[in-house]
């Protein structure tokens, strides 16, 4: 028997933990965590290729500086996938 603080009310569902609420979400989240982990990958190519050419800036911006975003945005992708993948359980 699971303990209860007394007097405690117990909370009544409202819909906002269904499956289909929580399928929308893991959806979402894997959506999202796509489009971060793709759009991440790109900036490190693009600025690898840059780097490579010569070129120290892009854009006004440090090679350097865009092949850590793009890592960021890989790094961003993998927690929105694990997310879901945890919601899941």
């Amino acid at each position: 028997m699971p303990y209860t603080v007394p007097g405690a009310r117990r909370r009544r569902s409202r819909g906002h933990n269904s499956k289909r609420g929580a399928q929308r979400m893991d959806n979402v989240l894997v959506m999202l965590g796509r489009l971060a982990g793709f759009a991440g990958v790109a900036l490190c190519l693009v600025a690898g290729v840059a780097r490579i050419l010569g070129h120290f800036y892009l854009a006004g911006f440090s090679a350097a500086s865009l092949l850590q975003a793009g890592m960021g945005g890989v790094l961003i992708g993998c927690f929105l996938l694990l997310l879901a993948t945890h919601q899941r359980d």
